[in-house]
């Protein structure tokens, strides 16, 4: 699989708004969690998933990755969340830093410092699919 695509569908995704609506007791909580579930499910599929299913009682989607051996291999499952936290989820627009130099990352209204997170020095000349 190309990284490139799997950073393309980070940034489709990532732009969806997915904010939860805590007034709302029933899962998913808000049209854009739908949205996001039924993107993915169609994803799955382009990616040669079988038995993709997406639930639209709660929005949960399920698929089977085929098996590429004849050995018996034990089961895998991941598991994500389709909401996002309470920030601001309108006109999200993903900024991707390809070849980190190591500096501060300068985002529009806010600065994210290396002196905050020296963790950052450790993905320097990183784009974030080829560290």
């Amino acid at each position: 699989m190309n990284p490139t695509y799997i950073e393309q569908l980070f940034v489709k995704y990532a732009k969806i708004n997915t904010r939860s609506d805590p007034a709302r007791s029933a899962t998913p909580t808000t049209p854009g969690q739908t949205e996001l579930a039924q993107l993915i499910a169609t994803d799955l599929k382009t990616l040669g998933m079988s038995d993709v299913q997406l639930n639209p009682a709660n929005g949960y989607v399920t698929a089977r990755l085929p098996s590429n051996t004849a050995r018996k291999v034990s089961a895998i499952g991941f598991i994500a969340h389709l909401d996002t936290a309470d920030f601001n989820a309108e006109n999200i627009q993903p900024i991707v830093h390809p070849n980190y130099d190591g500096q501060d990352i300068r985002l529009p209204g806010a600065t994210i410092s290396v002196a905050q997170f020296p963790i950052f020095k450790n993905a320097q000349g990183a784009t974030p699919h080829h560290k």
